[in-house]
């Protein structure tokens, strides 16, 4: 991470030496003079000059870049490339102060005032980045993850640690012991500070108040995260130590948190007691503790109360405009609250979906102004299969599949624009229907909604999982690896993700490090239908269709979407593969459609597509296996051109930008590799 003399409070500041850039002087305030005249340049634009000043004219990667001046957001390219356009005109860069490395980032002449000059750290030649970029990039590839965080320190004399960390990830073959170390830090200041809330622990003397003690985790844990420079590990790693006894610098090792704040919680009819306390994780030392003994009406004001003094422990701002509080989700049903509560931990500690949507529309029914019970319905509803209103007996697999789709759709729009209306800054309501428009293939709504979304909360890693899975629908493959990846590190110990990031990294072309991530999944949490199908996927992408086979084999079977006699034709297809599969043939709701592509016959697998997206009207559950790298000569047919025009790709790409893979040829037509 850069020095804290370039970061504070997440932007940058200039507080050492000033710079020469060509003619101009860049102060320590981050003023930019042309000899005593002040050169106008709006504030980003300032940042990333700083930024690049600091380097003395090493090279600073775009993500280097994005991280420093926009730190804990997800921006487009186009946002740097305005303000790099900015930056040129201020500076009139007929000189070529400000280098493009074409691929990698920015390079700009600029020398401290305060220190003697020193021989370049670029490993490019002044000059030569554009000519001899292609193979340069292609040798940096080969860098051995240490070599190549070496080589970043050398880029950049103030490299970001973080970034240069989540390369090396990207680039070499993880092991149990060092995923157990992932840092949750996101991309900022140096001075971020890590944090991990423990569950607080039940001293009612009921088990039955256990939804209580764990609903006051998750709500001061959401509290705490609204804190600017305090990264949270998320609800479900933390919780893997509920109820358990480690040493504290063991939980803090794992977790990668610098601080755990632990505690306990005593509710006896209308009263409560909390207790918590802030610990350094690495000396086990108290740093605070207090007691609360409030009514039950005052719950509230004790998670605002925690969290504030969290943050005046860590010495941190709380980053609130004038009236803002950090815990926003307050009722004065207490009752309606506490169903929450309960709803919450159904569907999180004993995964009953159905369950929490009726308690939770019972809230609603209660207080419908209560927005945060809008918006987990909002969540909740796709993953809820129970048709309202219909004969199930009498419905045909495709058309119970349908009409819950439909259904859920229609439920979750309904949950998430209440929610928005009750409340314009919940995050989870955003995602949701970021979501919803995805499965709608509504793909630039979908964007504009996971936009404002992790506008509000750029580390949610439910909201980085859906949002990931937009950007590889939509073949931006390697936004989609970032941001997978960030979702990991926000979650270490969460089983479901680590499917999820290895097929994205299958998707960019690295079949070998999928399967290895994959197969780090413990035995315990890998039995899911999803889990198989992606791991078999994985191993087939590797050309490993023996274990393809045997993995599909152990999918459960179920009535609609896994019937026994798919897993049994999609086992012998791939098995056989590269031959073709001859007369066998899977349904067309099958998820298990990729092993066509493995067997020679890509356009039996896009009909599959078509099918589900047109016929049945599904949202398009395997859109983002249009990429996967055996798929690449059927990339180039007409029949997959017409396929992603019917989905509205095309056009969205001539929109919103090309994908990875494709490039427009002319006014009508495009190509894919």
């Amino acid at each position: 991470m850069l020095s804290p003399a370039i970061f504070g409070q997440g932007r940058v500041v200039m507080d050492g030496p000033q710079y020469k850039i060509g003619r101009f002087i860049l102060k320590p305030n981050r003023q930019l003079l042309d000899g005593d005249a002040d050169v106008p340049v709006g504030r980003k634009a300032l940042e990333l000059l700083s930024v690049l000043a600091k380097a003395e004219g090493a090279l600073v990667t775009k993500d280097e870049l994005m991280a420093a001046v926009w730190p804990k957001t997800i921006v487009e390219d186009n946002a740097l490339q305005a303000q790099i356009a900015a930056l040129r005109k201020a500076l009139s860069d007929d000189a070529g102060l400000l280098h493009t490395v074409h691929g990698l980032g920015y390079r700009l002449e600029a020398l401290s005032l305060s220190s003697s000059p020193g021989p370049s750290s670029s490993l490019l030649p002044r000059g030569q980045e554009e000519s001899v970029l292609p193979a340069t990039r292609a040798e940096v590839r080969r860098l051995s993850p240490r070599t190549w965080a070496l080589a970043s320190v050398l880029l950049v004399l103030s490299a970001l640690a973080f970034t240069v960390f989540v390369r090396g990830q990207l680039h070499r073959v993880p092991t149990p012991a060092r995923e157990a170390r992932l840092s949750i830090s996101l991309p900022g200041a140096e001075n971020i500070k890590s944090i991990a809330v423990l569950p607080f622990n039940n001293f009612s003397g009921d088990s039955g108040q256990e939804y209580f003690s764990d609903g006051m985790t998750e709500e001061i844990t959401a509290a705490i995260a609204k804190i600017p420079n305090l990264a949270v590990v998320g609800r479900t790693s933390a919780f893997q130590f509920k109820g358990k006894s480690p040493d504290l610098r063991t939980v803090g090792k794992i977790l990668n948190a610098a601080y755990l704040l632990e505690g306990s919680v005593r509710k006896i009819d209308a009263r409560v007691r909390v207790t918590a306390q802030l610990i350094r994780a690495d000396t086990g030392a108290h740093l605070w503790t207090e007691n609360y003994d409030r009514d039950l009406a005052d719950v509230f004001a004790v998670q605002e109360d925690i969290a504030r003094a969290i943050a005046t422990a860590l010495q941190e701002p709380l980053g609130l405009k004038g009236g803002e509080n950090l815990v926003s989700n307050r009722t004065s049903d207490t009752a309606a609250y506490e169903d929450y509560l309960r709803a919450v931990a159904l569907a999180y500690n004993n995964g009953d979906i159905k369950q929490s949507i009726a308690l939770l529309e019972s809230v609603e029914a209660r207080d419908p102004e209560y927005a945060p019970a809008w918006a987990f319905l909002a969540i909740v509803y796709p993953d809820v299969d129970e048709l309202v209103g219909f004969d199930k007996a009498k419905l045909s697999p495709v058309e119970k599949l349908r009409a819950d789709y439909r259904s859920a759709m229609a439920r979750t729009e309904t949950a998430a624009r209440n929610a928005l209306r009750l409340d314009p800054n919940n995050a989870l309501a955003y995602a949701a229907l970021g979501d919803l428009e995805n499965l709608r293939a509504h793909w630039a709504t979908a964007d504009d909604d996971f936009a404002k979304a992790l506008a509000l909360d750029p580390s949610d890693p439910l909201i980085l999982d859906k949002y990931g899975n937009l950007l590889q629908a939509n073949g931006r493959l390697k936004q989609a690896l970032k941001v997978h990846t960030r979702m990991r590190q926000a979650e270490p110990l969460v089983a479901d993700y680590y499917s999820t990031a290895a097929t994205t990294i299958l998707f960019n072309g690295d079949a070998k490090r999928a399967i290895a991530l994959a197969e780090q999944t413990p035995a315990a949490f890998a039995q899911g239908s999803q889990f198989h199908s992606f791991l078999a996927l994985d191993y087939a992408g590797d050309g490993q269709y023996q274990k393809a086979a045997e993995t599909i084999g152990s999918i459960r079977p179920d009535q609609v979407l896994y019937p026994a006699s798919d897993i049994k034709t999609a086992a012998e297809i791939i098995r056989a593969a590269p031959a073709k599969s001859a007369s066998a043939s899977l349904s067309y709701l099958s998820p298990l459609a990729w092993v066509y592509i493995f067997a020679g016959e890509p356009k039996r697998f896009m009909d599959v597509l078509d099918y589900q997206g047109t016929a049945v009207g599904l949202a398009f559950p395997q859109t983002e296996e249009i990429w996967i790298p055996a798929l690449a000569g059927a990339r180039k047919t007409e029949r997959f051109k017409q396929l992603v025009r019917s989905w509205g790709l095309v056009d969205y790409w001539r929109a919103r930008g090309w994908p990875d893979l494709c490039r427009p040829v002319g006014a009508d037509d495009f190509a894919c590799r």
